[in-house]
């Protein structure tokens, strides 16, 4: 029989299905799965928020397995499927099959890629109902290329993103190292060099950024790498100080 999934990243003890809440807030989890691009280990975090009426938010998910299934089973319905940008869309069509009464959600652009997925609605730069008071949400303009979405949960005061930074940490192997440095994924939380490639209108970009630091941050969850717990707004802040204004 396939093992639970570890849904959480401080590896909490998991009974058959019963999951201990990471201490994000009460109602928010994640779950880490490996995810190897083109050589380089990026591993991929799944985001999941109970909303008040008790069904569940998916962010970014990952594959589906029977597991995966069971546990989320175990913590609500699964309600909202949330696709963040145009490349962060690979198990959709999976969770589409399983999840048949589900709202799925697809960044601008992305419905001509996923045609298989029944998607509900594209993502919009302003509140939507369904969650409208318990997550917001941001288009990060200046990359139609992308049209990545950031969120914020005010009852844990995350951040979450898909690839507007990574966080990773050291890799094994010459090879996994040199290809994360060619990108500039080695050097800690910020924008790797393929994402700001994507930036064709600095100014839309800055304005986002602008509009993300208004949140009461503390904590992000990034899409690769690792949480970054603390100082969310300074951590931010120091990567993209140049976009922001801040002479870094």
């Amino acid at each position: 029989m396939e093992p639970a999934p570890n849904f959480a990243r401080r590896k909490p003890k998991i009974a058959a299905v019963q999951l201990e809440e990471i201490d994000l807030a009460s109602g928010i989890w994640c779950l880490d799965s490996p995810l190897t691009v083109l050589g380089m280990p990026l591993g991929h975090r799944m985001t999941v928020i109970r909303l008040s009426s008790g069904d569940l938010w998916v962010h970014s998910p990952v594959e589906w397995t029977p597991a995966l299934g069971e546990v989320l089973s175990s913590l609500g319905d699964v309600r909202h499927v949330v696709a963040p940008s145009c490349q962060h869309d690979l198990y959709l069509e999976g969770w589409s099959a399983r999840y048949r009464t589900a709202l799925f959600w697809a960044a601008p652009g992305l419905r001509s890629k996923q045609e298989k997925v029944p998607f509900s609605g594209d993502l919009v730069d302003q509140l939507n109902s369904e969650w409208a008071g318990q997550i917001d949400q941001c288009l990060v303009g200046g990359m139609p290329g992308v049209n990545e979405f950031a969120f914020f949960h005010p009852a844990s005061r995350s951040l979450i993103v898909a690839d507007l930074a990574f966080n990773l940490a050291s890799s094994d192997g010459f090879l996994s190292r040199t290809l994360l440095k060619m990108n500039g994924c080695a050097r800690g939380f910020g924008p790797n060099r393929s994402f700001r490639w994507m930036i064709k209108d600095r100014t839309a970009f800055a304005a986002s950024l602008e509009h993300v630091m208004v949140w009461d941050f503390d904590r992000i969850i990034v899409g690769h790498g690792e949480v970054v717990e603390r100082n969310g707004k300074h951590t931010m802040a120091a990567a993209f100080g140049k976009f922001l204004g801040l002479g870094s």
